[in-house]
């Protein structure tokens, strides 16, 4: 079980992908250790995760509703990509991708995600033209 779980832990850290668990009835959030370092929280962090969205782009509030929404209503599988704010102000684009299947008769929503900020500024940089480039 230990050496099951250190794999796990591993694959999480190489991919930049963390989990956690929703309970829908209680709200309760069990995050993995890999999504504490992406969301750069302590342990202690009490998670507001709207907070926490509503510090990355306006843009993302309405789809961020939408999402926990369609959990809530049983729309179980979610994948979308979005940005989230981080206590030190820096911004993380984040993947999503959600499953949440009844356990033992409670909602649960299992979400894997993955850190795509430094992909998603590659883009963001590439798009623009280089000023120094003449034909």
């Amino acid at each position: 079980m230990q050496r099951s779980e250190a794999f796990l832990a591993e694959g999480e850290r190489l991919s930049l992908s963390g989990s956690f668990v929703w309970r829908l009835d209680t709200d309760e959030i069990t995050f993995s250790e890999q999504l504490y370092r992406t969301f750069e929280f302590d342990h202690n962090y009490s998670r507001d995760v709207r907070a926490d969205w509503g510090r990355g782009h306006s843009d993302d509030i309405p789809l961020l509703t939408d999402k926990i929404e369609a959990a809530r209503t049983g729309n179980r599988g979610l994948n979308y990509e979005i940005s989230c704010g981080c206590q030190n102000g820096s911004v993380k684009y984040l993947r999503t991708i959600a499953h949440g299947p009844e356990t033992r008769g409670r909602p649960e929503d299992y979400s894997a995600i993955q850190d795509i900020t430094e992909r998603r500024l590659s883009k963001m940089h590439s798009a623009k033209p280089d000023p120094t480039w003449h034909m």
